[in-house]
């Protein structure tokens, strides 16, 4: 209060008057975060996966957090049908998204389903935002198609004169990664060990290779006889089919004079 002359300035002289708003103050927003709390799913017994989806702040009310899903997993078809929001409900500060795969038939490499939480007015997101489970597959692929093996005579002709060989080449179909070993018998007129050198029942074909050659090597003897006949005849084994073409002939010629 200032002086003046018509009156003198008592005590006291100063006064507060206090102005109470009316407005409440915004509550805080709860902050959310992601998490792989199970990041490994599997078709094997349908093992499953688990986001956990996470706020800060009071839990008195129930809270919806909004998310996407993406990854190279298919919702509703690599795992069953995923909603896009999940409820943490009033009392708790959690909630879960539980992924669950469905057991198909299909050969498949591993799959990841991405859960990337998104922005509303109700609360902020934090970090991390986003979090992934991956889902193996239980499928084995079905064991490669046996290869099929046929013969033919490659050197049809052999002859005791300079030891002169004759030869069967054995082919296979489908892959070369790794050698195949395939059986066979002998026949004819001619005998294995004592008209032509002997032969063991088996030849390699080898990796990266779609044939290999058994050479018919004649015995130059001294006894006159007429052409004889080798006859090879494919067997059959577990590692291969067999083709149409599964005998050949070579024929050694004597070079003996009477």
């Amino acid at each position: 209060m200032a002086a003046a002359a018509e009156y003198e300035v008592g005590s006291p002289s100063i006064a507060t008057v206090t102005i109470v708003d009316n407005d409440e103050p915004s509550p805080k927003k709860p902050t959310v975060t992601a998490a792989a709390t199970d990041a490994d799913a599997s078709e094997e017994k349908v093992d499953r996966g688990t986001f956990t989806i996470s706020r800060t702040g009071s839990t008195e009310a129930a809270l919806t957090v909004h998310f996407s899903l993406g990854g190279s997993a298919d919702n509703g078809i690599d795992y069953q049908t995923l909603p896009t929001s999940v409820t943490i409900p009033a009392g708790a500060a959690t909630a879960n998204v539980t992924v669950r795969p469905v057991d198909d038939d299909e050969v498949e490499t591993e799959e990841t389903v991405e859960l990337t939480l998104t922005a509303e007015d109700a609360y902020t997101v934090g970090s991390p935002d986003r979090a992934t489970i991956t889902i193996r597959d239980n499928d084995k692929p079905p064991p490669p198609e046996k290869p099929t093996v046929t013969v033919a005579a490659a050197d049809l002709l052999a002859a005791e004169s300079g030891t002169d060989p004759g030869s069967f080449m054995v082919s296979r179909t489908g892959s070369t990664a790794t050698p195949l070993t395939v059986r066979y018998s002998l026949g004819g007129t001619a005998q294995n060990g004592s008209d032509y050198q002997t032969l063991s029942g088996s030849v390699t074909i080898a990796a990266g290779a779609t044939s290999a050659n058994v050479i018919v090597l004649p015995i130059d003897d001294r006894r006159i006889e007429i052409a004889e006949l080798v006859i090879l005849t494919l067997s059959a084994d577990d590692a291969y089919n067999i083709g149409l073409l599964n005998t050949a002939t070579v024929t050694i010629l004597d070079n003996d004079i009477l």
